[in-house]
């Protein structure tokens, strides 16, 4: 219990350095579709993945700021105006975008277990 507490409270400063407007619902919505695209269409395993999980993590980041009729507007609005170069660099920004992302969790990893508490030492008998 005593872990929680320290850990939760630097949880919560990591994401309190990150912008609330670093990215708008448009660009999740393009990123979803770009992803989505990708995902069905890569020949590449390794592409293909990162497009898969790019396309969940837009997904659950477009679910929690738009309505479906909203979802549905952009998704409409914006595949009009995808073209196949668009939607490559679209996906090229979208992945380095996750990618960041994953990083920050993974040094977010790092400090909190860097803070756990040490297993105490056998007592001598």
């Amino acid at each position: 219990m005593r872990f929680l507490i320290p850990a939760a409270a630097a949880f919560g400063l990591c994401f309190a350095a990150i912008p609330a407007s670093a990215q708008s619902a448009t660009d999740d919505v393009r990123c979803l579709i770009a992803s989505n695209v990708f995902a069905g269409a890569e020949k590449d395993p390794q592409k293909k993945q990162l497009a898969v999980y790019s396309r969940f993590f837009y997904l659950g980041r477009v679910d929690a700021r738009l309505s479906q009729d909203q979802l549905k507007a952009q998704i409409v609005a914006l595949s009009k105006a995808l073209n196949p170069q668009a939607l490559g660099q679209a996906m090229t920004d979208c992945a380095r975008r996750l990618q960041g992302k994953e990083m920050q969790m993974q040094e977010i990893g790092k400090q909190l277990a860097a803070m756990a508490p040490k297993p105490a030492a056998p007592a001598a008998k």
